[in-house]
């Protein structure tokens, strides 16, 4: 998985796909620990941050490192609809939780404790 900066106006490309993305041979790749936030879709999630993705490990092969570091907690955030929260997904060990998930509902903070999870914002509802 490569990151890559993008502006408004810089060159595409359609991928294998048919999705336009930027064209990597013409912008600057960046490393994973020189970013601030990464927003990422969910399948599915629980409130202790224990996330479902497409079933690839895309995102925690390219994390696993800094997430083992303590680098990489606070700034990993999953985008998911409500309907996707779980009462408890089972993580295994190369899994990388998120700290913060974000639905049309409101915002989740990951805890420790199932029982203890509570959502930050319900302004939404």
């Amino acid at each position: 998985m490569h990151f890559i900066r993008f502006r408004p106006g810089d060159p595409v490309r359609r991928n294998r796909f048919g999705i336009l993305q930027p064209n990597p041979n013409r912008t600057c790749r960046i490393q994973p620990s020189r970013i601030d936030l990464i927003l990422m879709p969910l399948v599915g999630f629980d409130v202790m941050g224990t996330r479902l993705g497409m079933g690839g490990g895309y995102y925690d092969r390219c994390f696993a490192s800094l997430a083992t570091r303590g680098i990489l907690r606070h700034r990993f955030v999953g985008v998911a609809f409500e309907c996707q929260k779980a009462i408890l997904i089972e993580r295994e060990n190369w899994d990388v939780p998120v700290s913060v998930v974000v639905t049309e509902a409101g915002v989740y903070r990951s805890v420790r404790n199932p029982r203890s999870a509570f959502r930050v914002n319900e302004e939404t509802k």
